[in-house]
């Protein structure tokens, strides 16, 4: 066994309004960060889709779906629009993972 160093992978973010549903896999999160370094409330999720690194910002409803789904899974992002919460607005999306039979 050794040590094996984890490269920093850079991403393309992913604009749903362009380029639709995501389907993808799904291999890693983090917290992102504000420009000047300070933790902000969200995730970035990052996937691999044909040889392409891309990512996703999380809030509340990616955060909440995508912190139960193991690396290495294949899913599939739709983004259903804004919805109107009790708190105010928020992007609403349907996360589908793949199983095979």
């Amino acid at each position: 066994m050794a040590w094996k160093k984890i490269e920093q992978t850079n991403s393309t973010p992913w604009n749903f309004d362009e380029s639709g549903d995501l389907e993808a896999e799904f291999i890693v999160s983090r917290d992102a960060k504000s420009k000047k370094g300070k933790p902000i409330t969200f995730h970035e999720f990052k996937f691999e889709k044909t040889g392409e690194v891309v990512s996703v910002l999380g809030g509340t409803v990616l955060d909440r779906i995508l912190s139960t789904i193991e690396n290495g899974t294949k899913v599939k992002i739709s983004y259903l629009g804004m919805q109107e919460g009790k708190k105010g607005d928020y992007k609403n999306y349907e996360v589908s993972i793949w199983e095979d039979d």
